[in-house]
């Protein structure tokens, strides 16, 4: 009877020894139970955290699509008004190259009636000095009447040597009285024909 009873006091010490361990080991499953709670919170945290810097992420990118969207219109907007300013421009220089060929073609064109202008002039001044030549030759001669030469002032450019270097054409002007022509010209043209 001892002996049955220390057998049982032995599997009641090992029950217990057992139990004791079992206690032991749910106190640190309580303890690991309530480190992974507070990793699960922390965790659900950064969750949340994430899913706004997600959304703020979401959020900057349809912005930023916008954005670009806008500018994109804006760019081919103002690459339109660069093809249609380079198109003027274009136009532009086209049209004043024209023009400077043909004002440079007119004053080419002025120079030349000028060169005849004054070629004119000297070829009519000599012609109106051999007129009048001619006229005192008629005369001495005895065939032309001293009346037709009183419209001629006996001071008049057509009895002085005719300057052969017009430089311009307004150093000489004509005008008609009745039947006569009385010229004028400019003191540098009078000093080099007297």
């Amino acid at each position: 009877m001892g002996a049955q009873i220390d057998l049982l006091m032995d599997d009641v010490s090992k029950a217990k020894k057992a139990l004791n361990e079992k206690e032991l080991s749910v106190e640190e499953l309580t303890v690991s139970l309530k480190e992974l709670e507070k990793d699960k919170a922390d965790l659900k945290r950064k969750l949340k955290s994430r899913k706004v810097y997600i959304k703020q992420l979401e959020d900057a990118l349809s912005h930023e699509v916008k954005h670009r969207r806008e500018t994109d219109k804006h760019l081919n907007s103002v690459m339109e008004e660069k093809r249609v300013l380079v198109t003027e421009n274009r136009t532009k220089s086209e049209e004043l190259s024209l023009t400077k060929k043909r004002v440079e073609e007119k004053s080419n064109a002025v120079q030349e009636q000028m060169k005849v202008a004054r070629q004119l002039a000297r070829q009519l001044h000599t012609t109106k000095q051999k007129i009048f030549a001619l006229k005192q030759h008629l005369q001495q001669e005895g065939l032309l009447k001293d009346g037709n030469l009183s419209s001629i002032p006996h001071n008049s450019p057509l009895l002085r040597t005719p300057n052969q270097e017009y430089q311009s054409a307004p150093d000489i002007c004509a005008a008609a009285s009745n039947d006569s022509l009385n010229w004028s010209v400019s003191e540098d043209d009078q000093s080099s024909s007297t």
